[in-house]
């Protein structure tokens, strides 16, 4: 990851000071920062980070012949020659460093987490902000406490909104990163089973999550109000704001949904009145609340009702996420970025209101391993099962994990003659052969999947291999 330091002030002295660290040689500016060794640019400083897989202490030598001309680090290599800032922890460093220069701009921040949908209520708020504000959010998936400070140390000098996505492995995760940017506005999207498997409960799910608030002085938390585990939040230092669909007490509330192949309409109760015909190009509950979010957050921070919804209207899609698309004679639902029980029960929703758009097609479900649930993994899977029979028309399953969706199924009742199971998760080409040998005109076809299946790869099989006239060409 490379950035280059959206300030001209700082200099290694400077970063020496703030962090608690060393200058070791000659003082010199900050132009840019880097945490990969091979792919390094000129006068960039290199960031020196123990990993689980690699300690970046070791490429050191390599940074500097690559064109670095300093370092962040916790130690030195023996004979090193150059500049370098020695610290007691590079993480926190970065994060020292990234806070300061955050707090210098006086921006307006927003930060959204969350089990699901984090990305495109990010990507929503974003876009109705950019009409107000001059406005720079979190780049792909860099929510951790690397990739966070790394962005924000590479806005732009006149950026007035930042829009930050925290994501977690570990309870004080969010803690961290929330200190780091003191919020003015703060959204959970929802509380899922994702990380269940590091975290052990819904519970402490919800527990981290709620870390979100420890960096805010005030300003306002966006709560999704149809959550059971967020119900009872209270919090007198700040105004607590809750979005939904069928839950109580709600400020901001969708009503009268309807939903096309490629948007969703719908009618917000706000605490200003009703706003009619609101529309985005999302599916489904968390897209739903991505809107809301983004409708409350553009409310909060003055932006005007015609310009949310120009910015909705316009939204930018982040890859790999509920991509709908025509192809041949097929719909196709290209969902591969990451996958939970909850997410990946809302695909099926989705999945079945694309079919209620179409006129014929069978509804056909490709799902794959859902990772991070640690022991309750097969029950989670096994739950997906029993949830898609009578919702799906066909089903495939990719790894050992999806097998267990298959098992669900059966249990509930699925028709064993529906479902197609391949176990070896590093053979997504049987399973792109099997679905294009199953698959018959007009079918409106789902892919999802955690990340580490590549399922988007099954995808290009299928529209490499598909063709209106054949139901299979081998």
């Amino acid at each position: 990851m490379n950035v280059t330091v959206g300030t001209s002030q700082l200099n290694l002295a400077a970063v020496a000071e703030l962090c608690g660290g060393v200058l070791v040689g000659p003082n010199q500016p900050l132009t840019g920062l880097s945490t990969d060794s091979r792919s390094v640019f000129k006068d960039a400083m290199f960031l020196a980070i123990r990993g689980e897989r690699a300690d970046g202490h070791a490429f050191i030598r390599k940074a500097m012949e690559n064109g670095c001309s300093s370092v962040l680090c916790e130690r030195l290599p023996q004979d090193f020659e150059g500049s370098a800032v020695v610290v007691p922890n590079t993480v926190k460093a970065l994060g020292i460093l990234a806070s300061f220069v955050h707090a210098s701009k006086k921006r307006k921040t927003v930060a959204v987490t969350g089990s699901v949908g984090k990305t495109t209520t990010k990507d929503c708020i974003c876009a109705v902000l950019e009409k107000s504000y001059a406005t720079e959010k979190t780049q792909e998936n860099h929510n951790s406490n690397i990739g966070m400070p790394m962005d924000l140390l590479a806005m732009r000098d006149l950026t007035q909104a930042a829009v930050l996505e925290m994501g977690m492995n570990a309870l004080g995760e969010i803690e961290e990163m929330s200190d780091m940017v003191h919020p003015d506005v703060a959204v959970i999207t929802n509380i899922g089973s994702s990380h269940v498997g590091l975290l052990g409960s819904r519970e402490n799910i919800c527990k981290a999550k709620l870390e979100i608030v420890h960096g805010m002085s005030g300003g306002t938390l966006l709560l999704n109000g149809d959550e059971p585990l967020l119900s009872a939040y209270r919090n007198s230092d700040l105004q607590v704001m809750r979005v939904g669909i069928r839950g109580n007490n709600l400020d901001y509330r969708a009503v009268n949904l309807r939903y096309e192949a490629d948007r969703t309409t719908m009618d917000l109760y706000t605490p200003h009145g009703i706003v009619r015909d609101l529309t985005v190009d999302v599916l489904g509950d968390a897209g739903v609340w991505a809107m809301m979010n983004a409708f409350a957050v553009g409310d909060l921070l003055g932006v005007k009702e015609n310009k949310i919804r120009e910015g909705l209207k316009n939204r930018a899609k982040a890859p790999l996420r509920q991509d709908v698309h025509s192809f041949a004679d097929l719909l196709i639902m290209e969902d591969c970025y990451n996958a939970s029980p909850e997410s990946m029960k809302g695909a099926v929703d989705i999945l079945n209101i694309l079919r209620n758009t179409r006129s014929a097609g069978r509804k056909v479900a490709v799902l794959g391993d859902m990772y991070e649930l640690g022991d309750m993994a097969p029950v989670l899977h096994r739950e997906v099962g029993r949830y898609l029979c009578k919702k799906v028309d066909e089903l495939y399953t990719i790894g050992s994990l999806g097998a267990e969706i298959a098992r669900g199924a059966m249990e509930a009742g699925f028709d064993r003659s529906h479902i197609h199971v391949n176990p070896d998760v590093k053979d997504n080409e049987a399973t792109g052969r099997a679905v294009v040998q199953g698959l018959t005109r007009n079918d409106v076809v789902l892919f999802k999947a955690s990340r580490g299946v590549n399922a988007e790869e099954i995808v290009k099989y299928v529209e490499n291999h598909y063709r209106t006239e054949y139901s299979w060409i081998s």
